[in-house]
């Protein structure tokens, strides 16, 4: 158990540390420079943006700790049961020769409803925090529809600049979605911090 445990926790922290850091970089600068060009189009449109960002936060907010627990419960369950199944496997020859084979069944069955409901759980909360994501989404691509199509039909805009805003605001809303998912695997990696 503990072998298991620091071995996934040791590996799951060395690889989020070095694939991380180059995802940050290019993302930071795709909002930055995104964000600059797309001021000098719309201003409303980046004050759209910045409210979005502003919605990410605080749902970051609102389930980092929901997120982190799920985690926590689930890789503790996890760690519990692959326990409980190395000890059989471990014992199975004195398990064969006592004809103990029903207690050991019974206690592994255990540990399985356990990592079960820990693991629907976890689902649950990670389903809410990607549907929030896609929400977004969605919310600032029919807002950006709307506010371009209508600056298109006063003139404000021409299509063409509706067309790149549009490839301006993808883009930095894929970097926002970067970080939004990055905040789940940081909770997910202070989790292995932490055991």
């Amino acid at each position: 158990y503990l072998n298991q445990r620091i071995n996934n926790d040791t590996n799951m922290l060395i690889t989020f540390c070095i694939s991380i850091i180059q995802g940050i970089i290019i993302n930071s600068l795709k909002l930055i420079v995104c964000f600059f060009l797309l001021i000098n189009y719309s201003f409303y449109i980046t004050i759209l943006l910045i409210i979005i960002l502003a919605f990410y936060i605080f749902t970051y907010r609102l389930l980092k700790n929901i997120l982190f627990k799920a985690r926590y419960m689930l890789t503790e369950s996890q760690a519990n049961y692959f326990s409980k199944l190395y000890e059989q496997l471990n014992n199975i020859i004195f398990i064969k020769v006592q004809a103990i084979n029903n207690e050991f069944i019974q206690r592994l069955e255990k540990e399985f409803k356990s990592i079960f409901k820990v693991t629907l759980d976890y689902q649950k909360v990670n389903y809410i925090f990607s549907s929030m994501d896609s929400a977004v989404m969605s919310f600032a691509q029919i807002c950006i529809f709307i506010m371009g199509g209508l600056s298109v039909i006063k003139g404000k805009l021409t299509i063409g600049q509706l067309t790149i805003i549009l490839s301006y605001f993808n883009v930095m809303m894929e970097s926002a979605s970067f970080f939004f998912s990055l905040t789940k695997t940081i909770q997910e990696n202070r989790v292995a911090y932490i055991r």
